[in-house]
């Protein structure tokens, strides 16, 4: 998941079918602040992580981040990695 920036919102603004769409929260049942959702994609195979609460850190190899995701050394997209074994870390 790829997130876009988080603001606070009136009730107008989260009835708004486009508004909807890009939050993925519908109107009176959507928190008063929104994070967007640019985009969404499935990881190339199943990894196993330990599920928590909250966001968290995952260690996973970075063969398994869809094409098109990172850039050589993934520092753009907001995560780090270790060349010398491959993983990719994101929170």
């Amino acid at each position: 998941v790829e997130l876009g920036e988080t603001f606070e919102t009136t009730l107008e603004e989260r009835c708004d079918p486009d508004f909807q769409r890009k939050v993925a929260a519908f109107g009176a049942d959507a928190g008063m602040r929104a994070t967007v959702i640019r985009r969404v994609e499935y990881l190339k195979r199943p990894v196993k992580v330990s599920g928590r609460g909250g966001v968290f850190k995952a260690n996973i190899d970075k063969s398994v981040i869809p094409d098109g995701w990172l850039d050589d050394d993934a520092d753009s997209d907001g995560g780090s990695s270790d060349k010398k074994t491959g993983k990719v870390y994101y929170s």
